[in-house]
This record gives C-alpha cells, structure tokens and sequence, in this order.
C-alpha cells in the first residue's frame, strides 16, 4: 500500500513598500519605470513554489511654485542663484525645497521708475564770480554735490567755475548728472549780461545800471535807455562802454531819486562783426 501525505504550506504574508518621487520624476517598478502615483502589485513565488503578493505604493511629493517681485534701481543689478541680472523683466528658476523636490520661482524683476531733473545754472557774471544752479525735480527728492550729504534744498549757491556733479535721491536710488560752471571770460562772445536789480543807495558796482560782457574790448554800445512803468524815458546815454558802472544809470531822474519798481530797458550793441543787435530787459530798483 502506498500512502500519500498532503501538507498545507502557509501562505506566505503579502509584503509592500512606499516609495515617494517628485513630480516629473520616476521610479523603477517590477523593472519598468513609472512617473504616476498609484499602487502597483506582482505574484512571485517562493522557495516552496507557493505565491506571494508584493505591492509598491508610489506617491507624488507636493511640488510647489512661488512667486516674487524684485525693484531695482536703474543700472543696478541684483544676484538671484549666483548670477547677476540688470535687465528687468520675468525670470524662472528651480529651487530645493525641504521634501527633497525642486520649487519654481517665478521673479519679476522691475526697475524703480525715476524722474530726471531740469536745472538752471546761473554762470558767474563781471558782478558775480560765482554760479548757481537751481534745480527743478520730483516730489521727495534729495540732491547732493559730493554723494555724501544730500538735502531737500533745490538751490546750489557760490560755485566756483569748474566741472560738477550732481546726484539725485529718489526712491532709494541715487541718479548722476554732470554739469560745467562756466568762468565769465570764457562764456560765449556774444553774451550780455543786465543786473535784474540794482540799488543806487547802496554802493560798490550795483549802485549804477549797466551793461557787462567778456569781450568789452571788442563790442561796445550805441545807446542805452531805460524806461519807466509808463513808458517815460528816464535815461539815455550813448557809446557806453560795457563794463563800466560809472557810464550807466545812477537812479537819478532830473537830479531826483527814482521811485523803487520796474523799470525797462533796451540797448543797442554793435557788435565785433559791424552788425548792430536790439537788446531788451526790466530791471527792478530797490532802495
């Protein structure tokens, strides 16, 4: 007689594991490569020849994006992941995060907007050795010489001919504009220079109206005549030589001081050339 015996082997206990991939990203699964999250299971069969399950959970970690604006000032640049941008506009970069999976930045760089401002410079005169400029700029803004002390006041007083450079505050950004304070001997030729103010009480050069320029040698004028408000003639003198106060109006009207106010006035210059130029103007007499 022969006897068969049947044994029942366990079954062996299904077994798995989790596995966790960026998006984009891909693992190795049962010898294929995947990149979507689910669960994925295949039969093996043991030394006995039984069958076993093992299953592989794959999971997407989070991915994240983040969104950022930077403002720079004109001609500046900024370091963003160790290379230097100085032109405005949209960047994308890929950043870790701290599951291990890249974070994508989107950066808007801008540039700070700014206004340039206007000035006017008063060059020195055969009266004034020494310039002004004044300064027309936005609202806010702070002006400096030297780019170390900046103030709000828009004026620049007391300099010396030379080259200079003016700098601008705004917003945080700082803005450079040259400019020239010419001497008065190197101004243009044909430059004419008329005190808008004289007082005839006071003494020295500017108690006589006149006439200046940087080529007196060369240019001199036919007439001059001053007016008043009502259009009364109240000085008139002839070849007057420019630069020299002693030749023009004292304030005197018939041996009578004027009354302080506008005046007006108008020469005619004969210049270097031989031709003759009108020249206009107002004056104010202060005593």
């Amino acid at each position: 007689m022969h006897t068969i015996t049947v044994q029942w082997l366990p079954l062996p206990a299904p077994t798995s594991e989790t596995r966790q991939i960026c998006a984009g990203d891909s693992t190795l699964v049962f010898g294929t490569y995947v990149q979507t999250a689910g669960v994925y299971s295949q039969l093996f069969s043991n030394a006995q020849g039984c069958d076993s399950t093992h299953s592989i959970t794959v999971a997407l970690l989070a991915e994240w994006e983040r969104n950022d604006s930077l403002w720079i000032c004109s001609g500046d640049s900024v370091l963003v992941q160790g290379q230097w941008i100085a032109t405005p506009g949209a960047y994308q970069f890929l950043l870790p995060a701290s599951n291990g999976c890249d974070t994508l930045l989107s950066l808007n760089i801008q540039e700070i907007p700014s206004s340039a401002p206007v000035w006017q410079i008063q060059q020195p005169n055969a009266l004034q050795s020494t310039g002004t400029i004044q300064i027309t700029g936005p609202a806010g803004a702070t002006y400096s010489l030297d780019g170390l002390q900046y103030t709000s006041v828009s004026a620049f007083q007391g300099l010396l001919p030379g080259q200079y450079r003016l700098y601008q505050q705004e917003q945080g950004c700082i803005t450079q504009y040259s400019f020239e304070v010419l001497p008065w001997q190197e101004q243009s030729s044909d430059a004419v220079y008329a005190p808008n103010v004289f007082a005839p009480d006071a003494g020295g050069d500017n108690a006589r109206f006149t006439l200046y320029t940087g080529q007196a040698g060369q240019r001199s004028i036919l007439w001059l005549q001053v007016y008043d408000r009502w259009g009364s003639l109240v000085f008139s003198g002839e070849n007057i030589a420019f630069n020299a106060p002693s030749s023009g109006w004292d304030g005197l009207v018939r041996g009578k001081n004027a009354a302080p106010g506008v005046y007006f006035w108008q020469a005619m210059i004969l210049q270097e050339n031989g031709e003759q130029e009108l020249f206009k103007g107002d004056l104010t007499l202060i005593r």
